[in-house]
């Protein structure tokens, strides 16, 4: 009865107690996902080289990767963007540093690119076309799409890195 008794006498104090436990449970709970989320990883793919580069997940983009600027429909940025790479094959085959003709060579592709401009308007396109379409429209969904008929009948498996 001590206990419940010094609590209800100082209802501010184990008030503040309550919130500083949450604030400390919130800070672990986020920094840790935030961790997690730093070392994930995922293809991007440079437009000038042609070529995808392994990278973390939360990495800005565009960036510029050495192979210089690339001319966007909002200015000039730097040329690696996110991508999505798919394979008919064995995942295992494909690897950072890839070219497009490499890639075709075990059975993958570059199925799309993707670009936010500096008015957070989201972007996709298909990198042999390089034409850029908003995400939620009919061309982007022709672009999505044509994953169905790259794989003869085999479903495709998207690439992540090692």
């Amino acid at each position: 009865m001590g206990l419940r008794n010094w609590l209800n006498k100082n209802s501010g104090v184990s008030t503040f107690i309550v919130i500083l436990m949450l604030v400390i449970a919130a800070g672990v709970l986020f920094s840790n996902t935030a961790r997690t989320n730093d070392k994930a990883m995922t293809y991007f793919y440079d437009l000038n080289s042609r070529s995808i580069i392994a990278d973390t997940a939360s990495r800005e983009v565009p960036f510029d990767n050495g192979n210089g600027m690339f001319m966007y429909v909002d200015g000039e940025r730097g040329s690696v963007v996110p991508a999505l790479i798919y394979t008919c094959g064995s995942p295992e085959e494909v690897r950072s540093g890839m070219t497009v003709e490499e890639l075709d060579r075990v059975g993958a592709f570059v199925l799309a690119v993707f670009y936010t401009t500096q008015n957070s308007d989201q972007l996709v396109a298909n990198p042999k076309a390089m034409q850029w379409f908003p995400t939620q429209s009919m061309a982007a969904s022709a672009i999505y799409d044509a994953i169905g008929t790259r794989c003869e009948g085999k479903k495709a498996v998207r690439c992540l890195p090692q």
